[in-house]
């Protein structure tokens, strides 16, 4: 979750994204998942962010993160050496 805020602060820098955009981007990141009528959490993990896959903006928010990233890899890596793809 902190990746795709930063990831939407990025983008928010070239782009004009309203609150209720961020608000429905978020809202979309909530699984549910339910088991004899109750809500089912993993164990180990108690909050509800998810990308699943085949999710209708999974591509959309694949791509935001990725643009994120390649604008913070020339930092550490050498431009010619990184790239992003996404299958």
């Amino acid at each position: 979750m902190n990746l795709l805020n930063k990831d939407i602060a990025f983008a928010k820098s070239y782009c004009n994204i309203s609150e209720n955009d961020i608000t429905i981007i978020m809202h979309a990141r909530k699984k549910l998942l339910f088991h004899d009528k109750q809500p089912w959490t993993k164990k180990s993990n108690n909050n509800d962010f998810d990308v699943p896959m085949g999710c209708f903006d999974g591509a959309e928010v694949c791509e935001l993160v990725g643009t994120y990233l390649l604008n913070q890899l020339p930092h550490s890596f050498d431009k010619r050496l990184i790239g992003l793809y996404r299958d």
